[in-house]
């Protein structure tokens, strides 16, 4: 029976998203997502999207709230300055599902006074 992982990551932009073309027209789009947890840390993963899905998400900018939906998520892990360290990486290709979250409207303007006080709410027969 096969088997798959499907992922799904909920988070910000850290900076506008970054599109590339390599090879025989082939698009790449990365871009950091800042993705806040339960005790109120962030960690940041490196998303790395190719085919349609870069092309539709190459213009993402800082702070866009994004659902990243995709197959592959891994740890890369490495060393620097003689220190481990791990990078968290999602890679998206042709499953992969890019959604850009509205932005929520501005509050509507509070209404004028119409002159009914709190008084005249008490007379109200009901």
């Amino acid at each position: 029976m096969p088997s798959f992982t499907n992922c799904v990551l909920v988070g910000h932009l850290g900076k506008d998203a970054e599109t590339r073309t390599y090879g025989d027209n082939k698009t790449m789009t990365t871009f950091t997502l800042a993705i806040g947890h339960y005790d109120k840390t962030t960690s940041w993963t490196l998303v790395k999207l190719f085919g349609r899905v870069a092309e539709w998400s190459a213009d993402l900018k800082k702070g866009d709230c994004v659902v990243c939906t995709g197959m592959e998520y891994k740890v890369e892990e490495y060393e620097k300055e003689g220190e481990k360290k791990r990078s968290h990486v999602f890679i998206g290709g042709i499953t992969a599902n890019v959604v850009k979250a509205a932005k929520p409207e501005s509050k509507p303007e509070e209404p004028e006074a119409s002159g009914v006080t709190a008084s005249d709410l008490d007379d109200l027969p009901f």
